[in-house]
């Protein structure tokens, strides 16, 4: 009854393939989610001191679009890895390992909404 984990040595090799491109797309994803959102509060940070910068990105239209970038970058990840699941799932191939990404994304874009509710407030705060 004790069979081993895996029975065929190429469906192990196949699943550490899968997991390599899982986790380097998960890790790709949340650099430029990451430098997306550094870019966005050091932008948020110019539009708080300077008046002299455009009203364009800094007004009340602006601000929610660039507080929003790095969850967006995050959910289209997200979107993306599931896409890659279900295609991975019709190749009968290891699709949970994509799933996994997918939601892992998908959870960083919801602790990412927290801060980007956060400078949307503060900034609307400054403003007023």
């Amino acid at each position: 009854m004790n069979a081993p984990m895996y029975s065929d040595r190429t469906r192990k090799s196949r699943d550490k393939a899968a997991f390599g491109k899982a986790a380097w797309f998960s890790v790709v994803v949340v650099v430029a989610a990451g430098i997306t959102l550094i870019t966005s509060v050091m932008w948020m940070g110019q539009c708080s001191i300077s008046l002299d910068v455009d009203e364009a990105l800094c007004g009340r239209h602006g601000t929610p679009m660039i507080a929003l970038a790095s969850p967006a970058v995050l959910l289209i990840g997200g979107i993306v890895a599931f896409a890659q699941t279900y295609r991975s799932w019709k190749r009968q191939d290891s699709w949970w390992i994509w799933q996994g990404a997918g939601w892992f994304l998908l959870l960083l874009m919801v602790v990412n909404l927290m801060f980007a509710g956060r400078m949307m407030t503060t900034l609307s705060l400054i403003h007023i």
